[in-house]
């Protein structure tokens, strides 16, 4: 039976916002760094130009352990009232034991007790994952001397590697990206900006989703570094296209999709719908202010309306 279904599907302001956390360390005894201030800076001004509202965009720069301990619990706060959460760290990093840990600034590690001082990768991971869908981009596979440290110690079950360890995400909707895969080092940059973090930016604008987008970081970084630096992700983000530009240009498709999904679950809920006889040739027209991404670049909800061929 041919029918009209008409729904208004409600959004909350704060369910699609968009909102980051940029922190970058130059100032190292054992290594400064030149380019991961820069870096950040850049991105920030180009998160603006794609729709990212200024006061969701939180700098950080040559900060203390104790400094992005409490960024990383405000941002989780942050974060679980928001439609995406993105932190993105540029400084040093290094792989103790199968595990991986972040740089402060100004800090060094000689021993496994200096590893205290530093911060754990997945703590960054942690605090974004509040938001319905966490992106986490960590530019900091820098060739660290201190890892000589600790394979001249010599000891048995406390060694550290080159570059990053790999990385799975445990949590959903969550997608992890390296400066370059698991091992290796990634450039600091000869300009103003690392090949990761150029790449970033020279794509943020592009309407795509974030797996794509990342993909196109990574062929247009490997170019760059002749293939010395080769980016990775690893991702657990479902079905649906995550944007940070707000809006992708295959939206709509997965749009309907969805809608097609809560349409179903509707007819198997108690709810009370409105049906009519066919009266627009067998199309199940749905309108409303749709949550998942129909939102212009200042992160405004839009009127949407959808009309779906039903066979």
């Amino acid at each position: 039976m041919k029918f009209f279904l008409l729904f208004i599907l409600f959004m909350g302001s704060l369910s699609a916002e968009r909102v980051a956390l940029l922190i970058g360390n130059t100032q190292y005894e054992f290594q400064p760094l030149s380019n991961p201030v820069n870096d950040v800076k850049a991105i920030g001004k180009a998160l603006i130009e794609i729709g990212f509202k200024d006061k969701n965009i939180k700098i950080l720069t040559n900060v203390s352990q104790i400094e992005i301990q409490k960024a990383l619990l405000a941002f989780k706060k942050r974060a679980s009232k928001s439609e995406i959460a993105l932190i993105y760290f540029s400084g040093h990093g290094i792989q103790v034991n199968n595990e991986n840990f972040l740089f402060p600034a100004n800090t060094t590690a000689q021993s496994e007790l200096d590893l205290m001082g530093l911060i754990k990768l997945n703590y960054f991971i942690d605090s974004a994952s509040s938001a319905k869908y966490s992106v986490v981009l960590i530019d900091a596979c820098r060739n660290n001397p201190l890892v000589n440290n600790f394979q001249i110690q010599g000891k048995k079950g406390s060694t550290a590697k080159r570059g990053l360890g790999q990385v799975n995400p445990k949590r959903k909707e969550v997608i992890i990206g390296f400066a370059t895969d698991s091992g290796n080092t990634a450039n600091d940059g000869k300009g103003n900006n690392s090949p990761y973090a150029k790449a970033f930016i020279d794509n943020l604008s592009l309407n795509l989703d974030i797996r794509k987008v990342l993909g196109q970081v990574g062929i247009d970084v490997q170019k760059a570094t002749n293939y010395e630096q080769n980016p990775i992700a690893k991702s657990t983000l479902g079905r649906y296209s995550v944007c940070l530009t707000g809006s992708c240009k295959n939206d709509f498709e997965d749009e309907v999709q969805r809608l097609r999904e809560e349409n179903e679950k509707l007819k198997k809920s108690t709810l009370k719908r409105e049906t009519t006889k066919d009266t627009h040739n067998g199309t199940i027209i749905i309108k409303g202010d749709i949550n998942g991404g129909f939102y212009n670049n200042k992160g405004d909800v839009n009127h949407v309306e959808v009309q779906i061929g039903e066979k």
